[in-house]
């Protein structure tokens, strides 16, 4: 099997491009390049004052990206064939937040709650790219459904009261997470204040019911590695919002992370031990990890850069995998070679945890990670239909829809869901998010391949950004930027 990357960069120690002449440099040689205007720039997404550090990189506010070659042919195929049809196909997507306290109570699993927030993750970073009016009416249409479940409490799970937040082997925390995740995205991407709003009333629930309670999230079976991922959605919240309170509850689930039974992520990554050696070494804890990413950023503590940095470097070690893949058998081993099956959820987890560690380094090391993932990993996942996704996509060997390795998961009402077949597509998605990067001084071009890019200059001009290319075939990059009157920067 023949994996798709970029020659390494001669110098990974450089923090991004810094010049027109370093471009060149940063390239590999046998790029050439066409420019019909001096410099690239951005102006980097809003940035929060509650940020003591601010991030090396970040995704422009406001980009057009236009994708050729096979990544345009799989975001197209993705978004006929799996997001457009899912949400008629898949009732049960929103009816299972309404049915939760009807008798006999569905038979869930414990992460069913996790579905609807991944899909509309996936859904909006695609609308992103592609910026289809039909995709935009289905993410409204759900959004909006979803939202009226929600509980007077603020509850947005799908369990019955006896199970609701602490019962046992739910993931409940996990799956308020993702939903709070995918509101944020859509209140960032469509200014929804009622969207921000219910994603707030959801977390004063949790911080009503735990903050301080002397109640762990370990409930989840698994030493809170799926609960705790919360943190992630409260620092978020914190930044965008300023409610001390949620940076209260991230605090508090960072001390909660080092008591006993759970899954010692700092201590143990202070300590300079591999991720394989934690007491919790599940692939949702990267969710964990990228709580511990923001928190550096909204505190300034080294402690979390530490971790986090040594996490991303044992990770790469010892359990990233030739595809780009991660974990074994859904953990961490230490052995990149491991022949258990390669998740595509873990695949997607450590694509989101490269996108972390890019912002906070700048590293064209990481970008290349993004690519070798992102090319080999999680679209090897996906059937060029666009239909379905694996579950495992392995070093070599069969592969298999997820409907038939993982057919378990399979409800009522929902055919087509299970954790990776809404998770996949978000990992393709997420491309929005790391091919053209800004910075205070200009722009970081991170994806090579056939495509069409736009941002803003800092002086607020539109910049475009045409790579005529095969890359990966071949090395070969024409880059064309375009800008109406000259301007110098990065």
């Amino acid at each position: 099997m023949k994996y798709i990357g970029r020659r390494k960069r001669k110098s990974a120690s450089h923090p991004f491009m810094k010049s027109l002449g370093q471009i060149l440099y940063w390239l590999p040689a046998s790029f050439s390049i066409a420019v019909s205007m001096v410099c690239a720039g951005g102006v980097a997404r809003a940035a929060s004052s509650k940020l003591v550090v601010e991030p090396a990189l970040e995704s422009p506010q406001k980009i057009d990206l236009e994708f050729g070659g096979f990544v345009g042919n799989r975001l197209k195929a993705n978004m006929e064939n799996w997001e457009l049809r899912v949400s008629g196909a898949d009732p049960a997507l929103v009816e299972m937040f309404y049915d939760r306290d009807r008798a006999p109570s569905r038979n869930l699993l414990p992460w069913s709650g996790e579905f609807i927030g991944k899909y509309l993750c996936a859904s909006i970073l695609s609308y992103r790219i592609l910026r289809d009016p039909r995709q935009k009416a289905n993410i409204d249409r759900l959004v909006h459904a979803f939202l009226a479940s929600q509980g007077a409490d603020g509850y947005l799970g799908p369990f019955d009261p006896s199970q609701r937040l602490t019962g046992k082997n739910t993931w409940d925390m996990w799956g308020h997470y993702w939903a709070i995740r995918a509101l944020l995205m859509y209140y960032q991407e469509f200014g929804s204040q009622e969207a921000l709003h219910a994603a707030t009333r959801a977390a004063d629930l949790l911080a009503d019911t735990f903050l301080d309670k002397g109640i762990a999230f370990t409930n989840d079976g698994s030493l809170g590695q799926m609960n705790y991922a919360v943190i992630h959605a409260y620092t978020q919240l914190y930044e965008i919002t300023g409610n001390p309170r949620y940076l209260a509850m991230a605090n508090w689930i960072v001390k909660q992370w080092d008591m006993p039974g759970a899954g010692e992520y700092m201590t143990q990554a202070l300590a300079g031990k591999e991720v394989f050696e934690f007491p919790g070494k599940r692939w949702e804890s990267v969710h964990d990890f990228l709580g511990m990413a923001d928190m550096y950023g909204l505190t300034g503590d080294p402690k979390y850069r530490q971790a986090f940095t040594q996490i991303w470097l044992s990770i790469l070690k010892g359990d990233r995998h030739n595809t780009g893949g991660f974990t074994s058998g859904e953990a961490t081993t230490g052995n990149p070679y491991n022949k258990k099956p390669i998740e595509t959820c873990c695949t997607v987890a450590w694509i989101d945890m490269n996108l972390s560690m890019l912002r906070m380094t700048g590293d064209s090391q990481v970008a290349d990670e993004l690519e070798l993932s992102a090319f080999n990993g999680n679209l090897g996942g996906q059937n060029p239909s666009g239909n379905w996704w694996t579950y495992n996509t392995p070093m070599d060997g069969t592969k298999e829809a997820s409907a038939h390795t993982i057919h378990f998961q399979c409800r009522p009402g929902s055919p087509d869901l299970n954790c990776c077949s809404v998770n996949g597509p978000r990992g393709l998605g997420l491309v929005a998010e790391w091919a053209l990067m800004s910075f205070k001084r200009g722009l970081a071009l991170n994806y090579y391949g056939p495509s069409s890019f736009a941002a803003a200059t800092p002086s607020g001009q539109r910049l475009t950004i045409k790579q005529i290319t095969d890359y990966p075939v071949s090395g070969g990059d024409t880059l064309r930027l375009g800008l109406a009157k000259p301007e110098e920067f990065d």
